[in-house]
């Protein structure tokens, strides 16, 4: 929505202070905080500004009971480099699997083995152990 920066603090502010007040289940703060955050979502130094401003409250106590921002965003950034690294990981994953399967081609068709480790990168001894494994 249009609110200043300023009033985009006071507002989560008096959110968090409010959600203190109704005394529903952490289960049912969590939706709300889930539900308010996806409305308003703040930078991290707006996020320090709240930190202070609920610091001078009455209900500070019960306020950081409900969520601790700084928690939150560091599992969301965990979570985003979790998927960036889980993509890096297939990709090689699937290149190195890729030039598995080529140097079994390459085996079957006669290739020497420092050929094949020149294509594909892999190490002589690992595809020696191609070699052997597919002989079993």
């Amino acid at each position: 929505m249009g609110y200043s920066k300023n009033e985009r603090v006071k507002v989560k502010v008096e959110f968090l202070r409010m959600l203190t007040n109704l005394q529903v289940s952490k289960e049912k703060q969590t939706i709300l905080m889930s539900f308010f955050e996806s409305y308003l979502q703040l930078n991290d130094k707006e996020e320090e500004s709240v930190m202070k401003e609920v610091s001078k409250l009455e209900e500070a106590k019960e306020v950081f009971e409900i969520v601790n921002p700084y928690v939150e965003r560091g599992k969301r950034i965990g979570r985003e480099e979790g998927r960036v690294e889980g993509r890096e990981e297939g990709r090689e994953e699937g290149a190195e699997q890729r030039n598995i399967e080529i140097a079994c081609e390459m085996l079957q068709k006669g290739y020497s083995m420092e050929v094949i480790s020149d294509i594909t990168k892999l190490s002589i001894d690992r595809i020696e152990q191609l070699k052997i494994n597919k002989s079993k």
